[in-house]
């Protein structure tokens, strides 16, 4: 499995994957959601709307809900794909932590996206997805 970072630059205008892939395009508030092209093996595409925020007692930042929606998505296609590509308007922060929380759920480990210079894992984002994977009986 390979797990991408993209921002909105890049997935708005790099081909698709050729692989079967999803996508998880996330976009703040108040901000047009990314324009993602499917491509031919594109096995779904998920667009959530919150901002890019660590307190979870600020408006705007991630749900538990939508935390529950992102874990539901990525476990219904990631036995039909081999890239989940994780996308947000810079590809440092929110994308990083789903793609972290994605592998340590599945891969047993999150350290690449958290000591990768490039990346800077939002942790309510990662934390909210990994406690709606534990709620879901995922173990890891």
């Amino acid at each position: 499995m390979k797990l991408v970072v993209l921002s909105r630059e890049k997935i708005e205008f790099e081909p698709p994957p050729r692989a079967p892939y999803a996508v998880v395009s996330m976009h703040g508030g108040g901000d047009p959601p990314t324009k993602v092209v499917p491509g031919t093996q594109c096995k779904g595409i998920l667009f959530m709307e919150f901002n890019d925020v660590e307190d979870p007692r600020v408006r705007g930042s991630i749900t538990n809900a939508q935390a529950r929606e992102i874990w539901k998505f990525v476990k219904g296609v990631w036995s039909e794909i081999k890239i989940l590509v994780c996308q947000c308007n810079r590809g440092i922060s929110r994308s990083s932590a789903v793609a972290a929380a994605a592998s340590k759920i599945y891969l047993g480990t999150d350290e690449y996206f958290f000591n990768h210079p490039k990346y800077d894992p939002n942790v309510l984002v990662h934390s909210r997805i990994l406690k709606a994977a534990v709620e879901d009986g995922m173990e890891f």
